[in-house]
């Protein structure tokens, strides 16, 4: 399962009996929560492969592995195509006198998955779970692959000329929308930002909440943006009214929590929070939300307020239990977080690579980069260049550092290969 802070990753991994460092644990942590990739470096047999496997073990997933090697291509790491069965699907289209087009001959069952594909797509055996890559050696690669890899892992997707764009599943959203009284002048807008969002993406669930909860999501996937927010003002009672946010948050953990909170669901909880009943009830249903979702992230009106400070009692046990706060007040604010959102949950995977290196040292700083520009999701174009190029750089000097160890084994006359873990 996800872990909920550092000290859970580290007894998650004993758990899986991997035993290491509290920095390690917390770039683990950092590399799952900010959903980049892992570039861990060191000595042959210091556990970096074991690393691999206990973080699949923790996440209850079965890991992917690519080894990397000089002439590695895309053909070997990323997919095939079935020649035997597209030359049968072909004579039998023939036989029926048909004549064979894309369609016929490069169906998604002639494809020949690789780990990179692999990684990409859904785990059957394991529904609902990342997929944990492993990319070992990544020195060894050359630079053009590397430079292929490093796309993929930005974009978590790849074009296959006869078949089309293969993109990883988005995590669902499941957004619980106040609209209490307090919420007036906010809710109608956020529902008509639920409906543009319902017509992008269908892993959307939409409830509304003041006294009583309410599942609004297939009333707005009427096709008419106003005529659904019409019909759903008509139908709920409690619009505009009075809000019970720990009530209806309790009704939400016990009644659609499971069924909906899967596979690394976010949260956008919409509320001003100024609710002033059953306070401990309201803290201890959102630390039991946080529990269940795999991001909570708070919209808030109030945040408007260029001195907003959390004094009522609402905000004050909503706060502790949320991963991030951002305001929603005006159209400039929903714009602003309708970019965020399209990079909000984009890595279907934990790509973890792996390099080889002699003089690798870990000291918990920069030694141990856990995001060092394999993907960096939430950046722009132009930095995450910049930071392929940092890591292409440092991919040479290990590269060169290897070739020279070699080069000296063998002058020695000892063994010359070397471990990637």
């Amino acid at each position: 399962m996800q872990p909920a802070s550092i000290d859970d990753t580290l007894a998650q991994l004993v758990a899986q009996r991997y035993f290491t460092s509290r920095e390690l644990a917390t770039a683990l942590y950092l590399a799952l929560r900010m959903e980049r990739p892992l570039f861990v470096e060191g000595e042959p047999g210091v556990g970096k492969t074991e690393l691999a496997k206990a973080a699949a073990g923790m996440l209850g997933t079965s890991i992917l592995r690519l080894q990397c090697y000089e002439g590695l291509d895309t053909a070997s790491a990323l997919y095939e195509w079935d020649y035997p069965w597209q030359i049968m699907a072909l004579c039998l289209a023939e036989a029926a006198g048909e004549r064979p087009d894309n369609d016929t001959l490069y169906r998604g069952e002639f494809l020949l998955k690789r780990p990179l594909l692999q990684a990409l797509s859904p785990d059957e055996q394991h529904p609902g779970a990342r997929r944990v890559l492993l990319i070992d050696e990544i020195d060894r690669a050359d630079e053009p692959f590397e430079a292929f890899l490093l796309e993929l892992l930005s974009d978590f997707q790849v074009s296959i000329p006869e078949y089309g764009t293969v993109r990883a599943d988005h995590p669902p959203l499941v957004l619980l929308l106040d609209i209490s009284g307090s919420m007036s002048s906010y809710s109608r807008a956020v529902l008509y930002f639920c409906h543009a969002l319902l017509q992008l993406r269908e892993r959307l669930q939409v409830f509304l909440f003041g006294t009583r909860l309410t599942n609004a999501t297939r009333a707005l996937r009427e096709r008419d943006p106003d005529v659904a927010i019409a019909a759903l003002t008509d139908q709920v009672v409690d619009w505009s009214g009075g809000t019970r946010i720990g009530t209806t948050l309790a009704e939400f953990n016990r009644r659609c929590a499971r069924r909906v909170l899967t596979g690394r669901a976010t949260v956008l909880l919409v509320t001003d929070g100024l609710n002033h009943e059953a306070i401990d009830v309201l803290g201890t249903e959102m630390a039991r939300l946080r529990r269940f979702a795999h991001r909570v992230i708070w919209l808030s009106p109030l945040l408007r307020f260029s001195g907003f400070s959390p004094k009522a009692r609402g905000v004050q046990a909503i706060l502790p239990h949320v991963d991030a706060h951002r305001p929603v007040h005006n159209l400039e604010s929903l714009t602003a977080f309708g970019r965020d959102l399209a990079l909000l949950a984009r890595a279907p995977c934990m790509p973890l690579a792996a390099g080889t290196g002699a003089g690798a040292q870990h000291d918990g700083t920069d030694q141990n980069p856990y995001a060092a520009g394999l993907a960096t999701t939430h950046m722009g174009r132009a930095e995450r260049h910049g930071d392929s190029a940092r890591l292409h750089s440092r991919l040479r000097e290990h590269r060169a550092g290897r070739r020279e160890r070699v080069s000296r084994r063998a002058e020695r006359g000892g063994r010359s290969g070397e471990g990637a873990f």
